[in-house]
Protein backbone atom coordinates (compact mmCIF):
# COMPACT_ATOMS: atom_id res chain seq x y z
CA UNK A 1 0.00 0.00 0.00
CA UNK A 2 2.70 2.62 0.79
CA UNK A 3 4.28 2.07 -2.63
CA UNK A 4 0.88 2.37 -4.30
CA UNK A 5 0.08 5.65 -2.52
CA UNK A 6 3.49 7.13 -3.32
CA UNK A 7 2.91 6.46 -7.04
CA UNK A 8 -0.56 8.02 -6.95
CA UNK A 9 0.82 11.29 -5.58
CA UNK A 10 3.00 11.97 -8.61
CA UNK A 11 0.29 11.22 -11.21
CA UNK A 12 -1.17 14.73 -11.22
CA UNK A 13 -2.87 14.41 -14.63
CA UNK A 14 -4.56 11.11 -13.87
CA UNK A 15 -8.14 10.91 -15.17
CA UNK A 16 -9.09 7.32 -14.43
CA UNK A 17 -7.83 5.07 -11.64
CA UNK A 18 -8.80 1.40 -11.31
CA UNK A 19 -7.33 -0.12 -8.18
CA UNK A 20 -9.42 -3.25 -7.61
CA UNK A 21 -8.26 -6.32 -5.70
CA UNK A 22 -5.14 -4.72 -4.22
CA UNK A 23 -6.08 -5.59 -0.62
CA UNK A 24 -6.26 -1.90 0.29
CA UNK A 25 -7.44 -1.50 3.88
CA UNK A 26 -6.84 2.13 4.82
CA UNK A 27 -7.04 5.24 2.70
CA UNK A 28 -4.89 8.16 3.85
CA UNK A 29 -6.80 11.43 4.09
CA UNK A 30 -4.51 13.13 1.57
CA UNK A 31 -4.05 10.16 -0.74
CA UNK A 32 -5.71 11.98 -3.68
CA UNK A 33 -4.66 15.52 -2.79
CA UNK A 34 -2.67 15.85 -6.04
CA UNK A 35 -5.20 14.14 -8.31
CA UNK A 36 -7.64 16.98 -8.85
CA UNK A 37 -8.28 15.90 -12.48
CA UNK A 38 -9.48 12.44 -11.51
CA UNK A 39 -12.84 11.62 -13.12
CA UNK A 40 -13.30 7.90 -12.43
CA UNK A 41 -12.15 6.15 -9.26
CA UNK A 42 -12.55 2.40 -8.81
CA UNK A 43 -11.54 0.91 -5.46
CA UNK A 44 -13.84 -2.10 -5.57
CA UNK A 45 -13.02 -5.55 -4.17
CA UNK A 46 -10.63 -4.34 -1.49
CA UNK A 47 -10.84 -4.27 2.31
CA UNK A 48 -11.60 -0.58 2.87
CA UNK A 49 -13.48 -0.08 6.14
CA UNK A 50 -13.96 3.67 6.21
CA UNK A 51 -14.06 6.60 3.78
CA UNK A 52 -13.25 10.08 5.01
CA UNK A 53 -14.73 13.19 3.35
CA UNK A 54 -11.18 14.60 3.26
CA UNK A 55 -10.37 12.01 0.59
CA UNK A 56 -13.12 13.34 -1.67
CA UNK A 57 -12.71 17.12 -1.26
CA UNK A 58 -9.73 17.49 -3.69
CA UNK A 59 -11.52 15.47 -6.40
CA UNK A 60 -13.38 18.39 -7.95
CA UNK A 61 -13.97 16.67 -11.30
CA UNK A 62 -15.03 13.28 -9.96
CA UNK A 63 -17.94 11.72 -11.86
CA UNK A 64 -17.94 8.10 -10.73
CA UNK A 65 -16.87 6.34 -7.52
CA UNK A 66 -16.85 2.56 -7.10
CA UNK A 67 -16.22 1.23 -3.60
CA UNK A 68 -18.36 -1.89 -3.97
CA UNK A 69 -17.37 -5.14 -2.27
CA UNK A 70 -15.32 -3.63 0.52
CA UNK A 71 -15.92 -3.79 4.28
CA UNK A 72 -17.80 -0.52 4.72
CA UNK A 73 -20.55 -0.85 7.34
CA UNK A 74 -21.62 2.79 7.34
CA UNK A 75 -20.97 6.12 5.64
CA UNK A 76 -20.91 9.45 7.45
CA UNK A 77 -23.35 12.11 6.28
CA UNK A 78 -20.38 14.38 5.49
CA UNK A 79 -19.15 11.82 2.93
CA UNK A 80 -22.54 11.73 1.21
CA UNK A 81 -22.67 15.54 1.20
CA UNK A 82 -19.20 15.69 -0.37
CA UNK A 83 -20.45 13.46 -3.21
CA UNK A 84 -23.74 15.33 -3.56
CA UNK A 85 -21.95 18.67 -3.97
CA UNK A 86 -19.70 17.49 -6.80
CA UNK A 87 -20.55 19.44 -9.94
CA UNK A 88 -20.12 16.57 -12.38
CA UNK A 89 -20.85 13.61 -10.12
CA UNK A 90 -23.08 10.91 -11.66
CA UNK A 91 -22.97 7.70 -9.61
CA UNK A 92 -21.50 5.82 -6.65
CA UNK A 93 -21.33 2.02 -6.40
CA UNK A 94 -21.74 0.83 -2.83
CA UNK A 95 -23.26 -2.63 -3.17
CA UNK A 96 -21.51 -5.65 -1.70
CA UNK A 97 -20.63 -3.87 1.55
CA UNK A 98 -21.78 -5.25 4.94
CA UNK A 99 -24.01 -2.35 6.05
CA UNK A 100 -25.09 -2.29 9.67
CA UNK A 101 -28.76 -1.31 9.54
CA UNK A 102 -29.08 -1.39 13.34
CA UNK A 103 -26.74 1.59 13.61
CA UNK A 104 -27.86 5.18 13.85
CA UNK A 105 -25.59 5.97 10.92
CA UNK A 106 -27.71 4.01 8.44
CA UNK A 107 -30.25 6.87 8.25
CA UNK A 108 -28.14 9.12 5.95
CA UNK A 109 -27.53 6.20 3.57
CA UNK A 110 -31.24 5.35 3.58
CA UNK A 111 -32.23 8.91 2.63
CA UNK A 112 -29.36 9.30 0.16
CA UNK A 113 -30.35 6.11 -1.67
CA UNK A 114 -34.04 7.03 -1.76
CA UNK A 115 -33.77 10.74 -2.56
CA UNK A 116 -30.96 10.85 -5.12
CA UNK A 117 -30.20 9.07 -8.39
CA UNK A 118 -26.51 8.57 -7.57
CA UNK A 119 -26.71 5.21 -5.80
CA UNK A 120 -26.78 2.05 -7.85
CA UNK A 121 -29.43 -0.59 -7.26
CA UNK A 122 -32.22 1.78 -6.30
CA UNK A 123 -34.63 -0.94 -7.40
CA UNK A 124 -34.75 -4.30 -5.65
CA UNK A 125 -32.02 -5.79 -7.81
CA UNK A 126 -29.05 -7.83 -6.64
CA UNK A 127 -26.99 -4.62 -6.70
CA UNK A 128 -29.09 -2.86 -4.08
CA UNK A 129 -27.44 -1.89 -0.80
CA UNK A 130 -28.10 -4.75 1.61
CA UNK A 131 -28.15 -5.00 5.37
CA UNK A 132 -25.67 -7.31 7.05
CA UNK A 133 -26.88 -6.53 10.55
CA UNK A 134 -29.10 -7.11 12.45
CA UNK A 135 -29.30 -10.76 11.59
CA UNK A 136 -33.07 -10.68 10.98
CA UNK A 137 -32.52 -8.09 8.23
CA UNK A 138 -29.53 -9.79 6.60
CA UNK A 139 -29.83 -9.56 2.81
CA UNK A 140 -32.61 -6.97 2.95
CA UNK A 141 -32.30 -3.92 0.67
CA UNK A 142 -31.81 -0.71 2.64
CA UNK A 143 -34.25 1.18 0.43
CA UNK A 144 -36.98 -1.29 1.40
CA UNK A 145 -36.80 -0.25 5.06
CA UNK A 146 -39.59 1.86 6.49
CA UNK A 147 -38.98 5.25 8.07
CA UNK A 148 -40.17 3.98 11.46
CA UNK A 149 -37.68 1.11 11.33
CA UNK A 150 -34.69 3.43 11.38
CA UNK A 151 -33.33 3.91 14.90
CA UNK A 152 -32.52 7.63 14.62
CA UNK A 153 -35.51 9.47 13.26
CA UNK A 154 -33.84 12.85 13.84
CA UNK A 155 -31.08 12.17 11.27
CA UNK A 156 -32.28 13.44 7.90
CA UNK A 157 -30.36 13.99 4.71
CA UNK A 158 -31.44 17.61 4.19
CA UNK A 159 -29.30 20.03 2.18
CA UNK A 160 -31.45 23.03 3.13
CA UNK A 161 -30.94 22.33 6.82
CA UNK A 162 -27.18 22.04 6.35
CA UNK A 163 -27.09 25.29 4.38
CA UNK A 164 -29.17 27.01 7.08
CA UNK A 165 -26.86 25.88 9.89
CA UNK A 166 -23.79 26.99 7.94
CA UNK A 167 -25.34 30.45 7.38
CA UNK A 168 -26.17 30.76 11.09
CA UNK A 169 -22.61 29.82 11.96
CA UNK A 170 -21.28 32.46 9.56
CA UNK A 171 -23.53 35.15 11.06
CA UNK A 172 -22.42 34.24 14.59
CA UNK A 173 -18.77 34.40 13.54
CA UNK A 174 -19.25 37.85 11.93
CA UNK A 175 -21.05 39.13 15.04
CA UNK A 176 -18.21 37.97 17.27
CA UNK A 177 -15.62 39.68 15.02
CA UNK A 178 -17.60 42.96 15.05
CA UNK A 179 -17.88 42.78 18.85
CA UNK A 180 -14.14 42.20 19.25
CA UNK A 181 -13.28 45.10 16.91
CA UNK A 182 -15.65 47.40 18.84
CA UNK A 183 -14.05 46.47 22.16
CA UNK A 184 -10.57 47.10 20.74
CA UNK A 185 -11.59 50.55 19.45
CA UNK A 186 -13.10 51.50 22.83
CA UNK A 187 -9.91 50.43 24.60
CA UNK A 188 -7.79 52.51 22.19
CA UNK A 189 -9.93 55.64 22.75
CA UNK A 190 -9.78 55.25 26.55
CA UNK A 191 -6.03 54.66 26.42
CA UNK A 192 -5.39 57.76 24.29
CA UNK A 193 -7.44 59.95 26.62
CA UNK A 194 -5.56 58.62 29.60
CA UNK A 195 -2.20 59.29 27.93
CA UNK A 196 -3.22 62.87 26.98
CA UNK A 197 -4.32 63.59 30.55
CA UNK A 198 -1.10 62.13 31.92
CA UNK A 199 1.17 64.27 29.72
CA UNK A 200 -0.82 67.45 30.43
CA UNK A 201 -0.46 66.88 34.16
CA UNK A 202 3.22 66.04 33.75
CA UNK A 203 3.93 69.32 31.90
CA UNK A 204 2.25 71.33 34.64
CA UNK A 205 4.36 69.66 37.32
CA UNK A 206 7.56 70.21 35.37
CA UNK A 207 6.74 73.93 34.87
CA UNK A 208 6.14 74.56 38.58
CA UNK A 209 9.22 72.56 39.44
CA UNK A 210 11.27 74.92 37.22
CA UNK A 211 10.43 77.89 39.49
CA UNK A 212 11.81 76.23 42.59
CA UNK A 213 14.87 74.73 40.95
CA UNK A 214 15.81 78.01 39.14
CA UNK A 215 15.29 80.98 41.58
CA UNK A 216 17.25 83.26 39.26
CA UNK A 217 14.32 83.15 36.88
CA UNK A 218 11.89 84.66 39.41
CA UNK A 219 12.86 88.39 39.07
CA UNK A 220 12.35 88.22 35.35
CA UNK A 221 8.66 88.05 35.97
CA UNK A 222 8.02 84.58 34.59
CA UNK A 223 9.30 81.25 33.60
CA UNK A 224 9.17 79.81 30.13
CA UNK A 225 9.37 76.01 30.19
CA UNK A 226 9.12 74.66 26.71
CA UNK A 227 6.34 75.71 24.38
CA UNK A 228 3.71 76.96 25.00
CA UNK A 229 3.84 76.93 28.88
CA UNK A 230 4.32 80.31 30.69
CA UNK A 231 4.08 80.89 34.43
CA UNK A 232 3.89 84.35 36.01
CA UNK A 233 5.63 84.94 39.35
CA UNK A 234 4.25 86.92 42.24
CA UNK A 235 6.35 90.09 41.83
CA UNK A 236 5.36 90.32 38.18
CA UNK A 237 1.69 90.16 39.11
CA UNK A 238 2.20 93.00 41.68
CA UNK A 239 4.04 95.06 39.08
CA UNK A 240 1.21 94.63 36.60
CA UNK A 241 -1.37 95.69 39.19
CA UNK A 242 0.70 98.80 40.05
CA UNK A 243 0.83 99.74 36.36
CA UNK A 244 -2.91 99.52 36.12
CA UNK A 245 -3.45 101.78 39.18
CA UNK A 246 -1.04 104.50 37.93
CA UNK A 247 -2.97 107.06 35.80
Amino acid sequence: NPAFFSIIHILRNLNCLRSSRLKIKNLLRDVFASNTKLVTLNLSHNAVVEISPDILYPLENLESLDVSFNKISTLAESVLEALFNKTFFRNVHLHGNPFDCSSCQIAPIFHFANETHFVDGNDSSHECLQCEMPIEWKGRCIISLQENQITCQNIIFDRQYLEYTSQVGLMVAISIIVLIVTIILVIIVIYRRHIAHYYTHEEEQRAWKGIYENPALVPSGGVHYGEPTFISTGDKVDENIEDIRTP
